[in-house]
């Protein structure tokens, strides 16, 4: 069974070569799935600062300026507030957004180079770490066809084991890494 899982490891594993086209499709892959991310926070921020600064602008009119009185203060500043923590709560579930995602794409793509020697020399523990990362919803075997089965696989693997079939099937000898220009793409212009 270990020899088998291993086998399945295999499926991840990036030859060196291709780590740089992998890294690539990965960033590509990872601006356009957090482009509405980035875009929506990037909003809230900017109304997180007008709000802010009408706050300030309150309490500087009422504390050092006395330009109102404690009850149309409230009546501006309550809803301000609340306007305020709304808007971090938006952010908060949102969440942030990966500062530096090539370093750490370059990394998961050189640790899937080397992901058998890895698994065959780590603990338990680190294997069991290993196969939650990557089947983050468990892995099964299937004893009648000898293999095993999982309903999810973690998405940054998921992509890695799709783009490397990309570049090892490549058949055609085109280079994978402009796959955004296809053959069908090459042949336009052309009238038979």
């Amino acid at each position: 069974m270990h020899r088998l899982f291993d086998k399945t490891l295999s499926f991840f594993a990036v030859s060196e070569k291709y780590i740089p086209a992998i890294v690539y499709d990965l960033e590509c892959t990872y601006e356009e799935s957090t482009k509405e991310q980035r875009d929506q926070q990037s909003s809230l921020k900017l109304q997180l600062d007008e709000v802010e600064r009408e706050i300030a602008a309150l309490k500087r009119n009422y504390y050092m300026k006395n330009l109102m009185n404690q009850e149309t203060f409230e009546e501006m500043y309550l809803p301000a507030e609340a306007h305020r923590a709304n808007i971090n709560r938006q952010l908060a579930q949102i969440g942030e957004t990966i500062s530096n995602p090539s370093d750490l794409l370059s990394k998961v793509a050189h640790f899937c180079g080397k992901l058998n020697t890895t698994w065959a020399s780590g603990s338990v523990e680190f294997k069991q770490d290993l196969q939650k990362l990557i089947f983050p919803e468990g892995i099964l075997y299937d004893k009648k066809n000898k293999v095993f089965r999982t309903e999810k696989i973690n998405e940054v693997f998921r992509t890695i084991a799709s783009l490397k079939t990309g570049l090892e099937g490549n058949e055609k000898g085109t280079e994978l890494l402009f796959k955004s220009l296809s053959l069908a793409a090459e042949r336009r212009g052309f009238e038979p």
